[in-house]
């Protein structure tokens, strides 16, 4: 890892999202956002209560997609690569079939990946060449573990609301995350199972264990996913050096 300051440098020099990147997230937000808001709960249908609805996913949609993929750029940079959102057509056409037949009771979230490419080093001293497939599989792993932590936040603010808004923002994240360690080379899965084996069971068994922890929707599964959590960010903190 990095020091602090050379991350905030390439964040300044190089973090951002090109035109097809932007039109490729909107894509992919507006079709999650069908999908997640075609049943708005309600017996009968209502115009007024559907587009409140609809906007209220929207925005949760667009907050789970942003961040899981910024931090994707931001680990990359971290690694010394830039990272490129590619949509994923075929996966959004079959979630959107599916959501289409089942009236939005299955709910799937196939938008895409991410894509590499390694930075010439500047500095004097510092490796210059090579891609690697380990860090390739961190960057893709980092983005499914950010998801873990905006289910877990969800899911706090689901235990002291019960707004539905936020089980819906939790049951999100949680099908964002399991769905994206499908080992398909569209997906974060391969990348990661190329990169390391040991990693991708261990993310899918932590994927898993988080998704029954959380959606049990109890006091108890809650804190023990907070304290798993925590633990694993300051054993990262911890064993994290600067290269």
């Amino acid at each position: 890892m990095v020091s602090l300051e050379e991350l905030r440098s390439r964040i300044a020099e190089y973090l951002r999202f090109n035109k097809q990147e932007v039109s490729s997230l909107m894509i992919a937000v507006l079709a999650t956002t069908l999908i997640f808001a075609f049943d708005d709960g309600r017996a009968t249908f209502s115009w007024g209560p559907w587009i409140g609805n609809f906007i209220a996913v929207l925005i949760i949609v667009s907050i789970s997609i942003l961040v899981k993929y910024l931090i994707h750029k931001i680990t990359a940079l971290r690694e010394g690569y830039l990272a490129e959102f590619k949509l994923w057509w075929v996966g959004i056409a079959i979630a959107l079939v599916v959501g289409l037949i089942t009236s939005g009771k299955i709910a799937l979230v196939l938008i895409g990946g991410v894509a590499t490419t390694f930075i010439s080093r500047h500095r004097l001293g510092e490796f210059r060449y090579g891609f690697s497939y380990e860090d390739n599989a961190s960057i893709s792993m980092m983005g499914i573990i950010g998801t873990i932590h905006l289910a877990i936040i969800f899911a706090v603010l689901l235990h002291f609301t019960h707004y539905r808004i936020f089980a819906l923002a939790l049951n999100l994240n949680i099908i964002i995350g399991v769905l994206s360690l499908l080992p398909f080379p569209q997906l974060d899965g391969l990348q990661i199972f190329w990169g390391s084996r040991a990693w991708y069971y261990m993310i899918v068994v932590a994927m898993l264990l988080f998704g029954v922890l959380l959606l049990s929707k109890s006091t108890i599964g809650l804190v023990f996913a907070v304290i798993l959590m925590a633990i694993g960010d300051i054993g990262k903190y911890m064993t994290s050096s600067v290269k």
